[in-house]
C-alpha cells in the first residue's frame, strides 16, 4: 500500500473521520492568518484575503475549490469582520453554512471543511464579545450537524478565565502579534498532524 493511501482516523465531537494520510490542505482566511505559509509548510495553497467577509468569500473566493480533485481539507478562518460589521450570530452562521456548502458542492470525494472559531479581540466591547461567544457556539453545533465538517475551537487559545490574553495582540487590539500567531499556527499544525498526519 502506498503511504498516501494509508488512512488516518481522527475523532472529534462524536464524529470519526478516516482520511488519507497527507491529503492536500488549503487555507481560506482573512488577515488573522497572514504569514501562515512560512509557519505551516506544505500547504497546498493559502488564500489570505485581509478584510474579507463570509459573503465576499462565498461570492469571490469559493470557486477556487472547484478545481480541487480528490479528497482534501479546507481550513476556514473568517468571520471577525462579519462580527465587527454588526451581523447577528444567526446571520454569520447562515453565511458560514452557505460557504461550506459552496466549497463542498460537486465533489465526488470528500472535501472536508474545518471551521475555526472567531477570535475574541481586546478591542471588542461586551456586546461584541457576546456575539463572538454565541457565534462560536453555533459554529460548533453547525459542524456537528454537517457531514465532513469539523469545528476548531481556536478562540479558547486566546482566553484565560474568560479574559482575553492581550499579550497575543497588537497594540490596537485588532490583530494577532507574532506571539499570538505562533499560538494559532502551532494549534493548526497540531490539528493537521492529528487529522491527516500533515507535516
Amino acid at each position: 500500500m502506498d503511504s498516501h493511501d494509508e488512512l488516518v482516523r481522527h475523532t472529534a465531537e462524536e464524529k470519526t473521520f478516516a482520511v488519507r494520510k497527507g491529503l492536500p490542505v488549503y487555507l481560506l482566511t482573512a488577515s488573522m492568518c497572514r504569514g501562515v505559509e512560512e509557519q505551516i509548510p506544505h500547504l497546498t495553497a493559502a488564500y489570505v484575503h485581509p478584510g474579507t467577509f463570509l459573503r465576499r468569500s462565498l461570492e469571490q473566493h469559493a470557486w477556487k475549490f472547484d478545481r480541487v480533485t480528490g479528497e482534501a481539507l479546507v481550513v476556514v478562518h473568517i468571520g471577525t469582520d462579519d462580527v465587527a460589521s454588526g451581523l447577528s450570530p444567526a446571520a454569520i452562521v447562515g453565511q458560514m453554512e452557505a460557504l461550506i456548502d459552496r466549497i463542498q458542492h460537486g465533489h465526488a470525494e470528500p472535501l472536508y471543511v474545518a471551521v475555526c472559531s472567531i477570535l475574541p479581540r481586546p478591542v471588542d466591547n461586551q456586546r461584541t464579545m457576546g456575539t463572538v461567544r454565541d457565534t462560536n457556539r453555533r459554529f460548533h453545533k453547525l459542524c456537528r450537524r454537517k457531514r465532513d465538517t469539523i469545528h476548531l475551537p481556536t478562540g479558547k487559545l486566546f482566553l484565560n478565565h474568560r479574559q482575553i490574553i492581550k499579550n497575543y495582540f497588537t497594540g490596537d487590539g485588532l490583530h494577532l502579534n507574532v506571539e499570538g500567531k505562533k499560538v494559532l499556527f502551532n494549534y493548526l499544525k497540531k490539528f493537521l498532524w492529528h487529522f491527516c498526519k500533515h507535516s
